[in-house]
């Protein structure tokens, strides 16, 4: 997280272009605590229906940022495959109220064990997803993580 990484995370939050777009396609950038900050709280930032971070390390800081974004309720597809996200990343979306309206989670090929699964499986802000992709994920494996997602989300769960 360099000086020119600071420079973008500015110059992407900063742009008033911001303010017209609904699908914010983030794949392969490199995604710092502040970088995510700065975009969330951006004065330009319009509602955004998709988002995605795939193929970019969250970092457990981004992650957090990304959950406290005024206007991630107004997500309804988050996209976070090959994120590096652990299974604390897991628990916090399933924690957050603010994804209570979201129809699509994408948590593909990340590092998410049982009791992430486990907590989406429980999660009371998740009930209106239509399509939960879990990919390879350890977590998803798991006999107890599996029946419990598929008693929550039925056929809207991938694996």
């Amino acid at each position: 997280s360099g000086p020119q990484q600071k420079i973008l995370d500015v110059l992407l939050a900063a742009h008033p272009t911001l303010a017209k777009v609904r699908c914010l396609d983030l794949r392969g950038c490199r995604a710092t605590a502040a970088g995510v900050r700065a975009l969330g709280t951006s004065p330009h930032l319009g509602p955004v229906r998709e988002l995605d971070f795939s193929s970019t390390r969250m970092t457990e800081g981004a992650v957090r940022e990304l959950l406290r974004w005024p206007r991630l309720p107004e997500v309804r597809s988050l996209r976070l495959e090959l994120a590096q996200l652990a299974t604390a990343a897991a628990v916090a979306l399933a924690e957050c109220p603010a994804l209570a309206d979201l129809r699509e989670l994408h948590l593909g090929s990340n590092r998410i064990g049982a009791a992430g699964c486990l907590a989406l499986a429980r999660s009371p802000y998740l009930g209106r997803l239509s399509r939960l992709d879990l990919g390879p994920n350890s977590g998803a494996d798991n006999p107890k993580a599996k029946k419990a997602l598929r008693e929550r989300f039925g056929k809207a769960v991938d694996w």
